[in-house]
């Protein structure tokens, strides 16, 4: 029964459907169909509505779930806890290769809150100021891999990679965009590029060059979302979301949150637990970490604009 459940929950995302519709879809019975909906809706995930005296309206009960995307990266030990904390909604985590690709999930509304680069929300608020952040994911955990003779470096476009990138190179070394983090590092170990800016946990695997830890001087990552969906369930999501991120600032829940992070991404635990010593976790945002973020990238932005996009009244 979960099985066709979790279907129907992922057809009612595209939006409501009759009953009969939704059968058509599934191509169960209609008798176990309606038993599978009554206890979804006893559970208060779905609410029906009749239109008429044959046809029944079937929708989300959005209020009892949350979307979130993340990226490949061991900076989201907090919402990975966040997410088996909380009890009340059915949480659903997508990860994505790059912030690119999640914005524009935020934005056409298949998320509710993305976990991407501060630098990333912040092009994209000035863009559409419904875009908002409302607390920073972590500091640091990234640095440059690099061999001799660097030509070529490797990135991800528009992201706090990027900022790091452009830094490094002083405008002597040519910078390549990538989709993903496993698109760089395979450039780098064929040798299409010479060094590249990566994060957690791939900056921990990867031990062929020189490496430089960066500084814990940018907020990376931070819950970025749309103004009209700043309702409970996120509200209530993000004050849990800062309480883990001070356990995991004093050390606590690391090992746990390890395991769930690998479990997902497909990477060794102690890889991840040793890479979540390469952070930072703070979830404060101000100006003056505004006002970093965009004099790297030579942009001027007023305090409105700074207050707008970290939702400071």
């Amino acid at each position: 029964m979960k099985e066709i459940s979790d279907k129907i929950i992922k057809i009612l995302y595209e939006g409501e459907l009759t009953q009969r519709e939704l059968r058509n879809r599934l191509n169960i019975s209609k008798s176990y169909l309606s038993e599978i909906l009554k206890a979804m809706e006893n559970d208060g995930y779905i609410q029906r509505k009749m239109v008429s005296k044959r046809t029944i309206i079937v929708g989300l009960n959005r209020k009892k779930f949350l979307r979130i995307g993340i990226l490949k990266a061991s900076e989201y030990a907090a919402v990975f806890l966040t997410a088996k904390d909380i009890d009340y909604l059915k949480i659903d985590i997508n990860i994505y290769n790059n912030s690119l690709e999640e914005m524009k999930d935020l934005l056409t509304e298949r998320i509710d809150i993305a976990f991407a680069p501060a630098i990333t929300g912040l092009i994209f608020h000035l863009v559409d100021n419904s875009v908002i952040m409302i607390s920073a994911c972590s500091r640091g955990g990234s640095g440059i891999i690099y061999k001799e003779n660097v030509e070529y470096m490797g990135s991800t476009l528009l992201s706090t990679m990027d900022l790091k990138s452009r830094i490094f190179s002083g405008g002597n070394v040519k910078i390549r965009y990538f989709s993903s983090p496993e698109e760089i590092i395979d450039s780098y170990l064929s040798g299409k590029i010479q060094a590249m800016a990566i994060w957690e946990p791939y900056f921990t695997m990867v031990n062929r060059g020189e490496k430089i830890q960066l500084a814990k001087d940018l907020i990376c990552c931070g819950l970025i979302t749309l103004n009209k969906n700043l309702d409970e369930r996120i509200i209530k999501f993000n004050e849990k979301f800062k309480k883990n991120s001070e356990e995991l600032r004093l050390g606590r829940r690391r090992e746990e949150a390890s395991i769930l992070i690998s479990e997902r991404l497909n990477i060794p635990f102690d890889v991840i637990l040793k890479s979540l010593e390469s952070y930072e976790f703070e979830t404060d945002v101000n100006d003056e970490d505004i006002h970093k973020l965009t004099e790297t990238l030579g942009i001027n932005l007023n305090q409105s604009m700074m207050n707008s996009f970290i939702n400071k009244k």
